[in-house]
């Protein structure tokens, strides 16, 4: 149960960085935070996927 919350979690991150992501597309600005903000939601989401699959694979 514990590793089904942090693949949920890790789908929660990666669907609000896409959210995040998509919206300088259409206000043109491009700025580094948002590249910022990718790389970190990223990680976010391997680091919490990978917590998930080490749970549930023990």
């Amino acid at each position: 149960m514990l590793g089904k919350f942090f693949y949920d979690l890790a789908k929660l991150v990666f669907a609000a960085m896409v959210l995040g992501g998509v919206v300088p597309l259409f206000t043109d600005s491009l700025k580094m935070e948002y590249g910022l903000l990718l790389g970190c939601g990223s990680f976010a989401t391997t680091m919490f996927a990978s917590i998930g699959y080490n749970i549930i694979k023990r």
